[in-house]
């Protein structure tokens, strides 16, 4: 167990280091605009709403559809996520896992 671990934390250590770009942003419009802590807190709800949308807009567009460079950056996201979930789950979760994507037909490149 011990020695899964460093491989777990290597696989989420990217998203830990800097704070995701729309934190990023509240951060810089709150220190820029003199914003209190309630203030910022709600412009995050605001921003996830945003977020929540266009995720909303992504799913219901067909992958064909997305330009070329976007459905390149879709599949290396995808295969990030694909490894750190590789490393959370056992092998016979992993092979449940993969069938389950198989059966959805998520291998098509399609936006779910």
């Amino acid at each position: 167990m011990g020695l899964a671990l460093p491989g777990v934390f290597a696989a989420f250590a990217d998203s830990q280091i800097t704070p995701d770009p729309d934190e990023q942003y509240v951060r810089r419009l709150a220190e820029d605009l003199g914003l209190d802590a309630s203030q910022a807190r709600m412009l995050r709800i605001v921003q996830q709403r945003l977020d929540s949308e266009e995720l909303g807009l992504l799913r219901e567009t067909s992958f064909a559809q997305l330009p070329p460079e976007l459905q390149r950056a879709l599949k290396q996201a995808r295969r990030r996520l694909s490894e750190r979930m590789n490393v959370v789950f056992t092998d016979e979760q992993r092979l449940q896992f993969d069938k389950m994507i198989e059966a959805q037909g998520s291998g098509s490149g399609e936006v779910k």
